[in-house]
């Protein structure tokens, strides 16, 4: 029974092994391009944010523009004594029971009219912050349903594989067993059998389930992927997201830099006025005047007000520096991680061929073969195949994730146009260091 339980998984194994000669364009399941969620949404596509926000940037620009610097201001007075209160140069015909006056007052340079552009360059400048900083939060939103995409990617490969050497180590421990009780052989090897066992096992618990078996081993390529790092930190330079979010808070500060004069503090007003009298010992009369109002500050506040301004621009100005160079060190410090990863994949590609090749050496030796052989043997040589396959699994998930981390720094674009991939086939055929 248990020879032909061994039998069936070995003929199995080679089918999925051997079975085919596969292509490298067979296997973009394998690739870093296999997943477009990579690419990073258009700045076309309008979301309801967006909306929102536009909506509320009319609204604001109407309000501005709503401030017509028009004042209407009104006054009664009712003297109750007849023998006292006269207005000016105390003239008896001039005293009064009743007074009403109405008075419209223009203020110029506290209206829409004075530096309008300004003003409304001011509030769009302050809608694409906001549009900015939510572009970053929901950007490194979608940078960690990236990583999650990436790991169900690596999950239902890995479980495939698991599967089958799970499969192998139970046959392989029954063997061990039956092997033991028939008293030929000790129980130091089913140990390690049973070790290796339980940790497969706890490796595929943790794993999603309903993931099937594998189906074919045939074609295990990937690539290795280079970054440009030379092209990605000129974009960088320019349109990195905590970057262009300090350039508009810089460009902010200039526009009301620009918008703060002298004049914000002084009250100019040209007025028209209408008064009427009623009076106890003559007709009722009434007089229209006109005049200029001003009020002019005695101060130097819009100058220091300037000076402050131009100061947090130099603050922002030196952040955003500090900022670059955070950015390029990471782009250098991502890029020598990416490239050892890319090493050690090529390694354990290579690793994986030679083990291809051993086994099928293997395979022709054991079918022209006289008499028995070890099968216990043979079915540990297929788990370590299988086990070569995990690992370049684990290198191209942490790759991947590596590259996804470099996505974070560009919201505006895909980090697949600064990659060049190569198969790996090509890669780890140039000679080893």
């Amino acid at each position: 029974m248990l020879l032909h339980r061994f039998e069936e998984r070995f003929r199995l194994l080679d089918s999925l092994i051997f079975a085919r000669q596969a292509s490298w364009e067979d296997s973009s399941v394998w690739s870093v391009e296999a997943n477009d969620s990579l690419m990073v949404a258009q700045d076309t596509v309008l979301t309801p944010y967006d909306s929102a926000l536009m909506e509320l940037t009319h609204r604001r620009i109407k309000e501005f523009k709503g401030k017509t610097g028009l004042q209407l201001t009104g006054q009664y007075y009712h003297r109750f004594d007849h023998t006292v209160g006269f207005d000016e140069e105390d003239d008896p015909r001039a005293g009064y029971d009743d007074k009403i006056q109405v008075e419209l007052r223009w203020y110029f340079l506290q209206s829409a009219l004075f530096r309008r552009k300004g003003h409304i360059e001011e509030i769009r400048i302050k809608e694409e912050i906001e549009r900015t900083a939510n572009k970053k939060e929901s950007f490194g939103i979608s940078i960690y349903r990236q990583k999650e995409n990436f790991r169900f990617l690596h999950d239902s490969l890995l479980s495939g594989i698991l599967q089958h050497r799970v499969k192998n180590l139970e046959l392989l421990s029954d063997a061990n067993q039956y092997l033991l009780f028939s008293e030929n052989m000790s129980s130091d090897e089913l140990l390690k059998v049973l070790d290796e066992k339980a940790a497969a096992e706890r490796l595929l618990s943790s794993l999603p389930e309903g993931f099937p078996v594998a189906g074919d081993f045939s074609c295990v390529e990937t690539v290795s992927v280079h970054i440009d790092t030379t092209a990605l930190i000129n974009h960088i330079e320019e349109s990195q997201e905590e970057m262009r979010m300090l350039s508009l808070r810089i460009k902010l500060l200039e526009q009301q830099e620009s918008n703060t004069s002298y004049w914000d503090n002084c009250r100019l007003a040209p007025f028209v006025r209408y008064s009427y009298y009623t009076r106890y010992h003559d007709q009722n009369t009434s007089n229209f005047d006109a005049g200029l109002t001003f009020t002019i500050p005695l101060s130097g506040e819009a100058c220091r007000r300037k000076k402050t301004l131009r100061a947090e621009q130099d603050v922002l100005s030196v952040e955003r520096e500090t900022i670059a160079r955070r950015a390029m060190d990471q782009i250098r410090l991502r890029y020598m991680e990416i490239e050892q990863m890319n090493r050690s994949m090529e390694g354990e590609y290579r690793r994986l061929q030679e083990l291809k090749d051993y086994l099928k050496l293997r395979q022709q030796a054991y079918a022209n073969r006289i008499g028995e052989y070890s099968r216990l043997s043979r079915i540990k040589e297929y788990n370590i195949y299988l086990q070569s396959i995990e690992k370049l699994l684990e290198f191209q998930y942490r790759r991947n994730c590596l590259i996804t981390d470099l996505q974070g720094l560009l919201a505006d674009d895909t980090i697949l146009r600064y990659c060049r991939t190569q198969p790996l086939s090509q890669a780890a055929n140039r000679p080893s260091r």
